[in-house]
């Protein structure tokens, strides 16, 4: 099921220098979808537009199954967001932050306690927030976000700024929301190993055009259909004779081909060692994942 999704979306201040540009986003129930693209590439204005802070010149939202536009009191009670830093009280406590967020979410008192433990910030809930480090202050930010138990959370650059620590416990904190009480998030980042590491689904924008969108399995499938494989022989020549049909060429002294499975690399070594050349190498080299990312936004 789809819990959000945009069609033909766009924005622009000016028609000639578009921000946005025909986007279509799948967002799965359950899943942790990475919004992965480059600074300026139009995530944030996207995540704007979803929540409403910025009108579309065309195309449309829908989250819930309802169009945006005209239902937005009873989308929003269902959403969570949290976009850049998160906008607290520095003067007041955690627990205080959250008693004055509770009052504008109508949410009952005793959720406080629930989403400080949810976020790990019980023992903090009396410090002030100025006192907390980059890392609490996001966590307390997400607190907010949570309060009205939302089925949907939408999260900006949620580690920006954080060191490896704080990246970690954000990104361990956001599965186990997701796997424990089955939250959707969208978190949009232009750290690719992050959401490697935390997201079951993927989006990539560059340039305000959505260049890929799938699962990590599938992304994860295009790299492979990128990936060489480079063989060195003592008789390149009889190699491509016995391998014609292959598409091998030779590169930098080595025949390349396609690279397709580790029984092809098996397969064609016999196929080799039985026609009497010599295989002195098999290297499966190409792009990973980092490297497809930025042959994309390239």
């Amino acid at each position: 099921m789809v819990i959000l999704q945009t069609q033909q979306l766009e924005f622009y201040f000016r028609r000639d220098q578009p921000i946005v540009k025909n986007v279509y986003l799948n967002v799965p129930q359950g899943s942790i979808f990475g919004f992965l693209g480059p600074n300026g590439a139009g995530k944030t204005t996207t995540i704007r537009l979803m929540l409403g802070l910025l009108r579309a010149k065309s195309g449309n939202i829908e989250i819930f199954g309802q169009e945006l536009e005209s239902n937005r009191s009873a989308i929003f009670q269902k959403i969570g967001s949290l976009i850049e830093s998160p906008s607290l009280y520095l003067h007041l406590t955690g627990k205080q932050n959250l008693e004055i967020a509770r009052h504008y979410t109508r949410t009952p008192a005793f959720r406080i306690a629930e989403v400080l433990t949810l976020v790990g910030l019980e023992q903090a809930a009396n410090k002030k927030a100025g006192a907390y480090s980059l890392g609490m202050k996001q966590r307390l930010g997400l607190a907010i976000a949570l309060l009205h138990q939302p089925e949907l959370v939408i999260l900006d650059e949620p580690t920006n700024g954080l060191d490896p620590g704080g990246i970690i416990e954000m990104r361990e904190l956001i599965k186990q929301l997701n796997r424990d009480l089955g939250i959707t998030f969208f978190v949009s980042s232009h750290l690719l190993a992050e959401v490697e590491r935390m997201c079951t689904h993927v989006g990539i924008i560059h340039q305000g055009s959505l260049l890929f969108q799938g699962s990590i399995q599938e992304l994860k499938s295009a790299q492979m259909q990128q990936r060489t494989l480079y063989i060195d022989t003592n008789d390149h020549k009889k190699a491509q004779a016995i391998l014609m049909d292959l598409r091998t060429q030779v590169v930098e002294g080595k025949l390349t081909l396609p690279f397709e499975s580790k029984a092809q690399v098996a397969a064609l070594n016999q196929l080799l060692v039985t026609a009497g050349i010599e295989v002195y190498e098999l290297n499966v080299q190409g792009a990973d994942l980092e490297e497809m990312f930025l042959h994309m936004t390239r």
